[in-house]
C-alpha cells in the first residue's frame, strides 16, 4: 500500500521530534549505497528497481542495460527523489523505499533501523498476508495497543469477517492519525464493532445482550462476569460517549490514555473468548 495511503495526515505532523515530512540531507548517499547493495549485482533488478522508481516519481525509465550503465543512473534517480521530497512530496521517498524492501522482512528491519538512524518518524512492517509494506508513525506510547490489535486481528479472522475488518480499521487509526480525539473515537468504535460481532457470532443471536445471555447460560464459556463483559463494556462506553457513532447530538472527551485502555480491554476479552471457543471445538 502506498505511504500516503496508511499516512494520509503526514504533512500536518510536526517536526519538533522527528522528520515527518522531511530528511536530513545524509540520507540520500545512504540511499543510494542501499539500491546497490539490494540489487546484488544483478543488472535485471537494479534496473527493475529504478524503473519502479520512475513510476512512482514521475520520471523517464532508464534505457541503459549493463551494470556500470546503470549504476551511473542511480545518482539521477536519487536526485529527482530528492527534488519531490523538497516540493512536498514526502510520500515519494517512503515509496521507493518499500519497493527497496521487495517484501523482504529482513530489508524491512534494516530499513527501520536505516530511518531510526536519520530521525525519521516512521517505521514500517510487512503484511502477514500479501508481504506488501504497511507504514506507521513510530510513537513507543502506541506500542502496545498496536501490538494487541496486530494479534487479535489475526485471531478473529475465523470467527467474523466483520469483527477482521473492524480491528483492521481501527489498527490502521492507531498507526497513523491516533493524535486526533475524533480519529481515536473512530478506533475505539470499530474496537467495540469488531467485540458485538465476535459476541453475536459466538452467541448465535443478532442481539448482544441475548448473545452475551446464551452464552452465560451455557455454562461452558467460563465465569459468568467474564462472559458478560463484552455486553458491559458495549454499554458502558455507549453510556460514557454517545458520540461514538456518528450523527449523535451529544459530545463527549476521550483522551489517548483512555481510548488505549479501551482497546486493551476490549483485545483482552476478544482474545479470551476466542481462546474458549478454541478450547470447546468451536473454531
Amino acid at each position: 500500500m502506498a505511504f500516503k495511503q496508511d499516512i494520509p495526515q503526514y504533512k500536518n505532523y510536526s517536526e519538533e521530534k522527528f522528520y515527518m515530512h522531511s530528511v536530513p540531507d545524509d540520507v540520500w548517499s545512504e540511499l543510494q549505497g542501499l539500491i546497490v547493495r539490494y540489487a546484488n549485482n544483478d543488472c535485471n533488478m537494479l534496473k527493475k528497481y529504478l524503473n519502479q522508481f520512475s513510476t512512482i516519481i514521475p520520471y523517464e525509465p532508464t534505457q541503459n542495460w549493463g551494470w556500470s550503465f546503470l549504476i551511473s543512473d542511480i545518482p539521477y534517480f536519487v536526485s529527482e527523489i530528492r527534488n519531490k521530497v523538497k516540493k512536498g512530496h514526502f510520500d515519494i521517498l517512503m515509496d521507493c523505499i518499500a519497493v527497496l524492501i521487495d517484501g523482504n522482512d529482513d530489508r524491512a528491519n534494516e530499513m527501520n533501523d536505516y530511518l531510526e538512524e536519520h530521525n525519521i518518524g516512521y517505521a514500517c512492517e510487512l503484511d502477514l498476508f500479501s508481504k506488501q509494506v504497511v507504514w506507521f508513525v513510530k510513537d513507543e506510547s502506541n506500542a502496545d495497543v498496536r501490538e494487541k490489535l496486530t494479534l487479535t486481528k489475526l485471531d478473529v479472522k475465523s470467527v467474523s469477517k466483520q469483527a477482521f475488518e473492524e480491528i483492521d480499521r481501527a489498527l490502521k487509526i492507531v498507526e497513523s492519525d491516533y493524535e486526533h480525539e475524533r480519529s481515536r473515537k473512530d478506533a475505539v468504535r470499530n474496537c467495540v464493532s469488531a467485540m458485538e460481532a465476535v459476541v453475536k457470532a459466538y452467541g448465535n443471536n443478532n442481539d448482544i445482550k441475548n448473545a452475551s445471555k446464551t452464552l452465560r447460560d451455557a455454562k461452558i464459556w467460563g465465569a459468568d462476569w467474564i462472559v458478560k463483559e463484552g455486553d458491559a463494556i458495549f454499554n458502558i462506553i455507549h453510556r460514557y460517549y454517545p458520540d461514538l457513532r456518528h450523527g449523535s447530538t451529544s459530545s463527549s472527551t476521550i483522551s489517548k490514555e483512555e481510548a488505549s485502555y479501551l482497546i486493551e480491554r476490549i483485545t483482552i476479552y476478544i482474545n479470551y473468548m476466542q481462546k474458549m471457543a478454541k478450547k470447546l471445538g468451536r473454531e
